[in-house]
């Protein structure tokens, strides 16, 4: 059985499986939610509670690694 290697939050910087995180996708600059796990492209990944969110919408975390829709926040949390 193969070992799935944990992900970093960007929000905590801690160490959590890709099933706990959102995969964020940087598609010519612009960032995307990635729901299915398919698109291609480099992830950030995010995790799924509301302090996270909160806390990289504060910090503009995902602003520094690309253009972000302003719908992105909302789809995260009703995505939670």
């Amino acid at each position: 059985m193969r070992k799935e290697n944990p992900r970093t939050d960007i929000a905590s910087r801690q160490k959590y499986p890709k099933g706990l995180l959102f995969r964020i996708v940087n598609i010519n600059g612009t960032l995307l939610l990635d729901k299915d796990n398919n698109l291609k492209g480099r992830g950030i990944y995010l995790k799924k509670d509301l302090a996270s969110i909160e806390l990289s919408e504060r910090k503009c975390l995902l602003e520094k690694k690309g253009n972000v829709p302003s719908s992105l926040y909302q789809e995260l949390k009703e995505n939670l």
